[in-house]
């Protein structure tokens, strides 16, 4: 069942500079599948980059233009981020084994060192 846009928990907002907002922070209180939603802030990042676009062939200032590509990077940072907290807290969560466990770890900062570049 879809909320309403006027039954919605109004967010504070968000000010110049402030790290997006995790997976878990933007469903707060929500039944929604965190896979719907990761889709919707690509769908909303993929907007972003289309008006960036846009702005570029309408001749917009750099400074607009570089502020806009400025929150494509943080959305896309937030995104891969609440990737990196799911993956952390599978990897930990459902391992018992010591040796499974080093494993996951390994294959936990493997990934972090390819985001990190």
């Amino acid at each position: 069942m879809a909320v309403k846009k006027s039954e919605r928990k109004e967010k504070t907002p968000r000010k110049a500079g402030d790290p997006a907002p995790g997976i878990e922070e933007e469903l707060e209180g929500s039944e929604e599948n965190p896979i719907a939603a990761l889709g919707r802030r690509m769908n909303r990042i993929q907007g972003q980059v289309v008006g960036i676009g846009k702005m570029i062939e309408d001749q917009r200032t750099c400074v607009d233009i570089l502020n806009q590509i400025s929150a494509v990077k943080s959305a896309l940072d937030g995104v891969a981020m609440a990737i990196l907290e799911k993956q952390a807290y599978q990897c930990f969560q459902e391992t018992v084994d010591p040796d499974e466990s080093k494993r996951s770890l390994q294959e936990f900062i493997d990934i972090v060192r390819k985001y990190a570049r």
